[in-house]
């Protein structure tokens, strides 16, 4: 994200967010800083706006589930 947060949690399948929508993760599984440690996740990290998305990754899992990281 834009302020160096990395989010990892798993989505719904479907089409990520327009500019203007958000990510919305249904299990948010670690968030780390710009050094790697570890956060306590916040219930925004559930909800990210697509405009602090500076990068995402998609990795398909069994049964249609996919991990977030953004």
């Amino acid at each position: 994200m834009i302020d160096g947060r990395v989010v990892e949690g798993y989505r719904a399948p479907g089409p990520l967010p327009s500019e203007d929508g958000f990510l919305e993760l249904s299990q948010v599984i670690q968030v780390c800083d710009t050094k790697g440690k570890e956060l306590v996740s916040t219930p925004m990290d559930h909800f990210i706006p697509a405009s602090r998305i500076t990068d995402l990754e998609e990795i398909a899992r069994a049964g249609g589930r996919r991990d977030s990281l953004s």
